[in-house]
């Protein structure tokens, strides 16, 4: 046991073997099974830091995909719904799906089921979804505008941002967003309370129809050039050719490592390097007409859990019992005064 006084151990009694079954441990290897507990607990509470699912709904047909970010089918009809075609967010365990025709938000969970097919209504011509904060942000390009809405669909402000034209995505940066503008070839960028800092902090952009930002990185996909373009988020070209020739661009999505592309001309959905290298050009194959990207990340580890893991099994060491001629008593755990 400690010291408290002077900080070295010393035996409260000639206790110096522990035994938990019929295996018998010294002080000092009794100390170290304690350490190997707490990181054992860490190893196997640790998940994947990156994305774990890809969600996609295909503009052709009813559905909605969901898939491994390695590609993997989970289930390629996951939600049926005629009337879904446009862009998806993630908020938590539920999903939002934009339709542009009805003017509606549907929202479902990640399981498939129905929470409420017009969840949000009345809007002109929504598109582009994106998730910040645990709101939801809306792109309506019938009105040019980026409203603000609770997950539960109460309106926070319908014309958070106005002005932005035909707005098809929405990326965030710490408190900043950007907001693309479709037929002005233009990127702006405002707070998350739609106070303008520059509505035009990126020019010359050629169609753009989706964004992500990964550190200080701006991606956007541009739709009439076939590319996905670099800029830094304050607006400086970084490549604008990053990664080329993508005939059906449509959707853009980040695991916060990788970038993946939908691609309405193949049917398909691509992997890319923040570097512009190809990882997979055909990571997921037959859709049909694949438009909005989601990407769920994998659970981060719990410390929480990790911490009372470690200290269940500590307990359980200390609660074992030590060998002492032939004499069993319990180990107490605990500091002792000179």
């Amino acid at each position: 046991m400690r010291n408290v006084t002077d900080g070295s151990f010393r035996p409260i009694e000639p206790q110096n073997e522990l035994t938990i079954g019929t295996e018998y441990f010294t002080n000092i290897q009794m100390r170290l099974l304690v350490l190997r507990a707490f990181g054992c607990c860490a190893l196997a509470f640790a998940g994947p830091a990156h994305g774990q699912y890809i969600f996609e709904n295909n503009q052709n047909s009813d559905f909605i995909g969901e898939y491994t970010t390695s590609g993997a089918k989970i289930n390629a009809t996951l939600i049926t719904d005629p009337t879904v075609n446009r862009g998806l967010a993630l908020i938590g365990n539920d999903l939002y799906v934009a339709n542009t025709t009805l003017g509606t938000i549907a929202e479902y969970t990640t399981l498939g089921t129905t929470v409420s097919g017009g969840l949000i209504s009345g809007l002109n011509e929504p598109y582009g979804l994106a998730a910040n904060g645990g709101y939801l942000y809306v792109s309506s390009i019938g009105s040019g505008t980026v409203g603000l809405y609770t997950p539960s669909g109460a309106v926070v402000n319908s014309s958070l941002i106005s002005g932005v034209g035909t707005a098809f995505g929405i990326a965030f940066s710490g408190n900043n967003m950007f907001v693309d503008n479709y037929y002005n070839n233009s990127i702006g960028e405002y707070t998350t309370s739609g106070a303008t800092i520059s509505a035009n902090l990126i020019l010359g952009v050629n169609r753009p129809t989706g964004m992500v930002v990964i550190g200080n990185d701006l991606f956007v996909l541009c739709a009439a050039s076939g590319r996905i373009a670099e800029y830094t988020t304050s607006g400086a070209l970084v490549n604008s050719d990053l990664v080329s020739y993508l005939p059906g661009d449509t959707g853009l999505a980040t695991d916060g490592k990788n970038l993946f592309v939908a691609d309405q001309g193949s049917s398909s959905i691509a992997e890319y390097t923040t570097s512009g290298a190809t990882v997979n050009l055909y990571l997921i194959e037959g859709l049909s007409g694949p438009y909005g990207l989601a990407i769920e990340p994998a659970p981060e580890p719990s410390t929480t859990v990790i911490f009372i893991g470690g200290l269940m099994l500590a307990f359980l060491v200390c609660r074992g019992r030590t060998r002492n001629g032939a004499n069993a008593h319990s180990l107490n755990c605990k500091f002792t005064q000179s």
